[in-house]
């Protein structure tokens, strides 16, 4: 108020008062820089030069400034007393948001200093951040008039234009382009470069554009990051790597970075690497969902089951009710063999949803691993009752009934998924299983065929067609070949072992044969049909005693088998 009346009374009083004030004004602002004491102007060009808002142009190209000069005049001087006082006012008006004073301050200083494009720029500043588009414009167009290699000018052009939208796009693009070819550092001008780049998809430019920001500011962790962002992007995954890596080196906390180079190495199946990166980001934020879940899909593809299941539980510490959270973790109690842990879950889930399909599956399949046949049927009915199209469950439902020695049964509803879904593996590979039982040998060995075409990696399937080769003395070396295939999937797969000692036996190649199949006793020591085979053995090599000991054994895990009650009978005389 007092401003003003002094404003009315006499310009010349007006004057004198606002330098005044402006000065005293001017030593507050120039504190929060925690400047020396030093004559006026010299403090100010200090002030300017490291206020960030000033940093292209007035940093860059004091000669834009315009202030007074050793050969200045006693009238300049003065006028650019006052341009200096109105400036500095505004800048103490901005800092507590009176922005229409602010700028009222700079069209003063203006007054007094028309020929600075520095203070145009400010002016320009003021009047986006006033939503004051077109006097925007025109103040950084009059900066350009004063000195056209203005680089600030032209990036406010630019900034202009991008506020006016995406027609304007390729002049926003122009005027930036010429604030970096006057001024190749200018930080904020590649900044708005790459961020259109970036919208319209335009990887290449956008990594240019932070190649400059990363030469400008070499150990800014940010510039890494994005570049490292826009490289994977671009499908340059080494040149990504590096510069996540260079982020992290930066700033060792960075969680984005990461993340992102766990993700990375998730994708090029680097699983350990990954794994250290997302427990990195779960110490120092052990709340984030996504990256947990990562790093349990990591450990289960590593089979480590225990980790995995200790970050399953962490997560429904967090959330309790999440029920595809409980398949997961039930499931992999299942794989672990700890089937009390994954019925506890398997409940859970069906205590919500009795017609939780997943839970009663996770379930059937637990009582099937306990030979508890009744169980696990009756779990695969309930799923049917809701589900009767499942072609998984029947097929599960078919081979139930094949254990249950149904084989019939087995055989007319296999037949029937086989009718809907040819491909089925699985109905495949149990009717074969169940033609087998019945000693239809041509429909076993078709179905395994089958079985094997649909799904090469079915390595069961190999063994089984090797073994009924070997078992009726056909097409052994077709056998020996299926099954070394089955053995090269799992070399410690104690039936696979025992079926090729048994084909090697079939062949008369007694030596080979008792190898592998003594191998096979260890890899399971309580597979009754193995000492069986392993006996038939000693006895062809004259080692009665040692064939019956192994018959024995056999009959302890089989008492009620009466081959191996004959063979005891027969050579025990």
């Amino acid at each position: 108020m007092l401003k003003t009346n002094v404003y009315r009374q006499n310009r010349k009083n007006k004057c004198s008062l606002t330098a005044t004030l402006a000065l005293l004004f001017l030593a507050f602002w120039l504190s929060s820089f925690a400047l020396s004491p030093l004559p006026y102007a010299q403090s100010l060009s200090k002030a300017i030069a490291k206020d960030s808002t000033l940093n292209s142009d007035a940093r860059s190209h004091p000669e834009n400034w315009g202030w007074a000069t050793s050969q200045t005049t006693e009238q300049e001087i003065h006028a650019t007393t006052f341009a200096y006082a109105h400036f500095a006012m505004s800048e103490y008006l901005k800092r507590f948001g009176k922005l229409g004073k602010a700028k009222e301050e700079l069209q003063n200083a203006l007054k007094y200093a028309d020929n600075l494009p520095f203070l145009y720029l400010q002016l320009a500043r003021i009047n986006i951040q006033l939503h004051d588009i077109k006097g925007a414009e025109r103040s950084s167009n009059k900066a350009l008039k004063i000195n056209a290699n203005t680089p600030d000018a032209y990036y406010l052009l630019g900034k202009i234009n991008v506020i006016r939208g995406k027609k304007k796009e390729k002049a926003a693009i122009n005027y930036f382009e010429q604030a970096v070819a006057l001024n190749p550092d200018h930080l904020k001008a590649h900044m708005q470069l790459a961020n259109i780049a970036i919208g319209n998809r335009d990887y290449k430019s956008a990594i240019t554009e932070y190649e400059a920001l990363v030469r400008i500011q070499p150990y800014y962790s940010y510039f890494h990051y994005n570049l490292g962002r826009l490289y994977r992007q671009d499908g340059q995954i080494d040149s990504a790597i590096k510069h996540l890596q260079d982020a992290i080196k930066l700033s060792s906390k960075y969680l984005r970075a990461h993340s992102l180079l766990a993700e990375i190495y998730k994708n090029q199946n680097k699983l350990k690497e990954a794994a250290e990166q997302y427990r990195f980001v779960l110490a120092l934020k052990p709340s984030v969902i996504k990256e947990r879940e990562n790093l349990i899909n990591i450990y289960l593809k590593l089979e480590q089951y225990e980790d995995a299941a200790t970050q399953c539980k962490i997560l429904l510490q967090q959330n309790p009710d999440d029920m595809h959270l409980r398949e997961v973790l039930a499931t992999i109690y299942l794989q672990m063999g700890n089937y009390e842990e994954a019925l506890v879950q398997s409940q859970h889930m069906i205590q919500a949803n009795p017609d939780n399909e997943k839970a009663r599956e996770v379930m059937a399949r637990v009582y099937i691993q306990q030979e508890k046949y009744a169980e696990a049927t009756a779990q695969c009915q309930a799923i049917l009752k809701t589900h009767p199209d499942d072609i998984e469950i029947r097929a599960m439902l078919g081979s139930l009934y094949l254990a249950m020695e149904n084989t019939d049964e087995a055989i007319n509803l296999l037949s029937s998924v086989l009718e809907i879904e040819p491909d089925s593996e699985d109905a495949n590979y149990w009717i074969a299983m169940a033609y087998e039982t019945k000693d239809d040998f041509d429909n076993a060995v078709k179905y395994l065929r089958a079985t094997i075409q649909i799904n090469p990696e079915r390595y069961e399937a190999y063994n089984a067609l090797g073994f009924f080769f070997a078992d009726r003395a056909v097409n052994l070396e077709e056998a020996v070949k299926l099954i070394m295939q089955a053995i090269a999937s799992d070399p410690q797969n104690g039936a696979y072992v025992d079926s090729l000692g048994w084909a090697y036996f079939k062949l008369g190649k007694t030596d080979e044969a008792l190898a592998e199949l003594e191998k096979a006793v260890q890899y399971i020591p309580d597979g009754a049909e193995i000492r069986d085979h392993l006996g038939d053995i000693y006895l062809e090599k004259g080692l009665t005693d040692k064939a019956l000991e192994e018959w024995k054994k056999a009959l302890e895990l089989e008492p009620d088998n009466e081959k191996f009650q004959t063979k005891l009978r027969i050579h025990s005389k």
